[in-house]
């Protein structure tokens, strides 16, 4: 075994005095006569008085003075069952909680103009998106824009109202590095109504990567400063930024510049996407640790320059489906034709085609083969929508006959 030094001895001691430092330091009073006993009882028993009674006192006072190891604050979860906790605040109900939130979107998608009706809406205390809002203070930072565009869309938005007196604007600010927390938190201070806060972009103030971090790292630091900024003045802070240019058509998601951090640190993200850029309507994609995930469909209204939701995008699929299958000449063809025979019509389908030229002036397809695939996915639709039967009659070698019957869903037909 090998021979313990003074040196190593030393090492071990101080550890262990640091261990046993909370025992000995309770009710703002160090038990001092006690501690120095059970360092000088480890160095007699372990390694064999290798150090004298003054170089055991010289680790005690080493030891006091330096930062004292903070103990791990724990509870059972029988105790954070029973605990009285506040609960979760929103800026806006369901969709924007308290914390940190990245909101992401491709370049001139109008995600300032978002941030911009978010702020007027929480301030003046009206709905967003059709959600209902918890009226505060606001504070954007916009550093990609001057006054005078601001002061624009700003006029635009209000469409004439009177503007709230506590939507406050900033055009710019320190950089992390040079004491962004510090400004804000003075804001703060002074403004004890803002619980919004946007920045504008979010890359113009996180900490710059240093030769030796990789950008999540970076990352993760500037957003962990905001989120202790968030929970020290009650806020939601939103870091808008960049969609990337190559897409993951399989989670929009992982479209958002940047590290994982964005995602990973944060408490929640909202991301703006359209199929197609030139698509009228986009979907507002929104998930979080606190939130339901929601996709809102909406679309940009270049007049008022505000976004104006379609309704969540189940709803507004439904409602897109039910208006094709309402303006399809096919359906329209079947409808009039049960309309003028009492509920009840058969007919192969080229009969259909030529009874397409009295009711809908022309005919609804040029070929039989090409109405069948149609009829396919026409066929459960005429039931959903308007409780029209469907079932086919087959004859020899001929085509088919199909009948349409209205029937009464709600009918015990068994």
């Amino acid at each position: 075994m090998a021979e313990i030094t003074k040196g190593k001895a030393k090492k071990e001691l101080k550890k262990y005095a640091i261990c046993i430092r909370p025992k000995y330091e309770k009710a703002d009073k160090i038990h001092m006569d006690d501690f120095l006993d059970a360092i000088w009882h480890e160095n007699k028993t372990k390694y064999s008085s290798i150090l004298d009674i003054e170089e055991c006192r010289t680790i005690m006072r080493d030891t006091l003075n330096s930062r004292p190891i903070e103990s791990i604050e724990f509870m059972s979860i029988s105790e954070l069952i029973d605990s009285n906790l506040p609960p979760i605040e929103f800026t806006v109900e369901e969709i924007l909680s308290h914390g940190v939130c990245v909101l992401s979107a491709s370049p001139k998608m109008y995600k300032s103009f978002l941030c911009m009706q978010l702020g007027l809406c929480v301030s003046l205390g009206k709905p967003f998106l059709g959600y209902r809002t918890h009226k505060s203070g606001v504070l954007y930072i916009d550093l990609e824009n001057d006054k005078r565009i601001t002061k624009q869309r700003l006029e635009t938005q209000l469409q004439g109202e009177k503007p709230p007196q506590d939507f406050f604007i900033v055009n710019d600010i320190p950089t992390m590095e040079n004491g962004f927390s510090y400004s804000l938190s003075n804001f703060l201070m002074e403004h004890t109504n803002v619980h919004l806060v946007m920045i504008d972009i979010f890359q113009r103030i996180k900490y710059a990567k240093k030769s030796n971090q990789n950008d999540y790292d970076t990352d993760y630091k500037s957003i962990t400063e905001l989120k202790e900024l968030a929970e020290r003045f009650d806020l939601c802070i939103i870091i808008v930024t960049h969609n990337r240019k190559m897409v993951d058509d399989t989670d929009f998601f992982m479209n958002i510049m940047g590290s994982q951090a964005n995602m990973g640190a944060t408490d929640q993200a909202i991301i703006i996407h359209k199929e197609k850029r030139s698509d009228a309507n986009a979907t507002i994609s929104i998930t979080g640790r606190t939130v339901r995930s929601n996709d809102i469909k909406a679309e940009f209204d270049k007049k008022e320059c505000v976004w104006k939701s379609l309704g969540s995008a189940e709803e507004y699929e439904e409602r897109k489906q039910k208006q094709e299958y309402d303006s399809n000449p096919v359906i329209r063809t079947i409808k009039s034709l049960l309309d003028h025979n009492d509920g009840i019509w058969q007919g192969r389908l080229n009969e259909l085609i030529s009874a397409s030229k009295y009711t809908g002036g022309r005919p609804i397809t040029d070929n039989s083969k090409s109405l069948g695939r149609q009829m396919k996915v026409l066929i459960p639709q005429l039931y959903n929508y308007d409780a029209i039967d469907t079932r086919t009659i087959s004859k020899g070698t001929a085509s088919k006959i199909y009948e349409f019957k209205l029937v009464n869903p709600f009918e015990d037909t068994v």
